[in-house]
């Protein structure tokens, strides 16, 4: 290995914990939701980096925003459809307390 100081191969040494600690809390809490709530914080993601890049001063550009908004429209559709879901898992039980 050639490391051109110790500081160089201490940061070498914590990029390991860096990387594995963040995945491994992801997937110990990712475990314990919903699979639909892991879903829906999927879409933050992309969501935080286009605020951060915008707030860095990236160039906001046309593809940019048009990317954005299909990020969005993919939410609204998994939110619709889990409205939906949800009241027609409520019909179904008002349904069945009556018959």
């Amino acid at each position: 290995m050639g490391f051109s100081s110790p500081a160089g191969l201490a940061w070498a040494l914590v990029n390991g914990p860096a990387t594995v600690i963040p995945l491994v809390l992801f997937a110990w809490s990712a475990r314990r939701l919903p699979l639909s709530t892991v879903g829906f914080i999927q879409f933050l993601a992309p969501t935080l980096q286009f605020a951060c890049g915008v707030w860095a001063g990236e160039p906001l550009t046309p593809l940019r925003i048009v990317s954005f908004g299909f990020i969005w429209a993919g939410a609204g559709v998994f939110a619709l459809g889990a409205a939906q879901r949800s009241r027609a898992a409520r019909r179904a039980v008002v349904l069945s307390e009556t018959v």
